[in-house]
């Protein structure tokens, strides 16, 4: 999400992925409807985006800048600072809802617009379904209710595991293990943290106008419970990434890979290395250069290349 620094009547907040699913099940949330942009090259996916603008952006802005990372809280206070939404306030789908709820239990109009902030004129156009007819209203509602359990019963109360979900969804990588990349150093150390990582490690900048990319990483079994436990938040293409990730991990512990297989499993490579170089291979088959590669795993680049090579047709989330 992107609050760009921009002028007042474009304050907006922006979301922007390839998952149809994930985007939809935000835009429901946020109440916004979302398009879909065709890919420009063959070997590209369509985005999907949505968009709020104004008063909704800045109450949006407002309730995620305490889970940003310092970039984006910059970016939201300079937005916030040149917002300056017009007086009228257009209520959302679920307090139009809240408010036919109150008028149901007696409430007068004064009070239930002094409650949402708006004119008493405007509780009567609303109830009487002049801006959305009330049966949209209430089935927009129940599918935001609908979501909300979800994600709440995906991650209970624990709202360090949704943050660390939303940043895995968006930027993390389950192949090997649980990977996140990322050029933000607070957010990568406070996702490690919250992973149960070691430490966050560097990529230097290849190009002098590039930033250096941040990057942690967890294997083996932390990094199949972790990936578990997340992966009910998680949209389609995750989660199926997480059944690969938990597949591998079960057959690296004995099980067979298929039925029928000529010959039994050999894991002649320490399960970590393998980790490694499956790793290695898919960053390669990414695009990441060799040489930076190269000098992250303390290797020649020549090995590098040889890895890419050996372990391409085992990567398990290739780029896009």
């Amino acid at each position: 999400m992107s609050p760009p620094p921009s002028a007042p009547e474009q304050s907006a907040v922006v979301l922007s992925m390839t998952d149809e699913d994930v985007v939809a099940q935000a835009a429901t949330l946020v109440e916004a409807n979302y398009r879909r942009t065709p890919a420009r090259q063959p070997h590209h996916k369509d985005a999907f985006t949505w968009r709020v603008r104004g008063r909704r952006a800045v109450e949006l802005m407002q309730a995620l800048e305490p889970l940003m990372g310092k970039r984006r809280r910059e970016q939201i206070g300079r937005a916030l600072a040149a917002a300056k939404p017009g007086p009228n306030r257009k209520p959302y789908l679920t307090e139009i809802a809240e408010m036919a709820e109150m008028k149901g239990k007696g409430a007068h109009r004064a009070e239930i617009a002094t409650r949402f902030n708006v004119r008493p004129k405007t509780v009567n156009a609303l109830l009487r379904g002049d801006w959305r007819p009330m049966e949209l209203v209430h089935a927009h509602t129940a599918r935001i209710a609908e979501i909300e359990d979800a994600l709440a019963s995906a991650v209970g109360a624990d709202t360090d595991i949704a943050w660390l979900a939303g940043i895995l969804e968006g930027e993390g990588c389950f192949s090997t293990g649980v990977a996140l990349r990322m050029t933000d150093r607070d957010v990568v150390s406070r996702a490690a943290g919250l992973m149960g990582a070691t430490g966050v490690n560097v990529a230097r900048r290849e190009q002098e106008h590039w930033n250096d990319i941040w990057y942690t990483r967890i294997y083996g079994e932390r990094a199949r419970q972790l990936a578990e436990r997340i992966s009910p938040a998680l949209g389609a293409r995750r989660q199926r990434q997480v059944e690969a990730l938990l597949v591998a991990g079960r057959t690296a512990h004995g099980q067979p890979r298929r039925t029928g297989s000529k010959r039994p499993t050999r894991l002649t490579v320490p399960p970590e290395r393998l980790s490694r170089n499956i790793e290695i291979a898919r960053r390669m088959a990414a695009g990441e250069s060799g040489p930076v590669l190269a000098q992250e795993y303390g290797m020649t680049h020549q090995n590098v290349y040889y890895i890419a090579s050996r372990y391409r047709d085992q990567i398990v989330c290739p780029s896009g």
